[in-house]
């Protein structure tokens, strides 16, 4: 039974592990541009390299998206007593809440954001642009 656990506890990181070596073989073995798809080997060493400039740019990322977080719970709480105290506010407020419910999640409205032209410059270069992606029938994405 104590070997169950343990190997239990142990199966992510083999297969993390083999997947990665995997990984390794393929990319050495078939001689794959390090600019089509990088090994694990070149990926550790541009990390190792670079290790400044991510950092930097993470820790940015992470306070912006800390801020972000900050001014949600104080909008959202502020916003829930004046709906939960006023009957005039929540009728005021109630058809808005009733559209953003019908709305899917917000990467939409952060794509749409994006294609406007508004950057902090730290996560839009995952967003595409406005018309940069075409469907099958040649339309412009969103």
């Amino acid at each position: 039974m104590k070997h169950k656990k343990i190997a239990e506890r142990w199966a992510p990181w083999v297969l993390l592990l083999l997947i990665v070596l995997l990984w390794q073989v393929i990319c050495a073995g078939f001689g794959v541009s390090e600019f089509i798809f990088p090994s694990p080997w070149a990926i550790g060493h541009q990390l190792y390299e670079f290790a400044g400039t991510i950092a930097m740019h993470a820790w940015r990322t992470y306070w912006v998206t800390m801020a972000g977080f900050g001014l949600a719970i104080v909008v959202g709480v502020l916003l829930g007593f004046l709906i939960g105290s006023s009957r005039l506010a929540y009728a005021a407020f109630y058809p808005l809440m009733t559209a953003f419910n019908a709305l899917p999640n917000s990467g939409g409205l952060v794509r749409h954001w994006r294609g406007a032209g508004n950057s902090d410059g730290v996560s839009h270069q995952l967003l595409p642009r406005h018309g940069q992606y075409r469907d099958r029938a040649g339309h412009a994405g969103a």
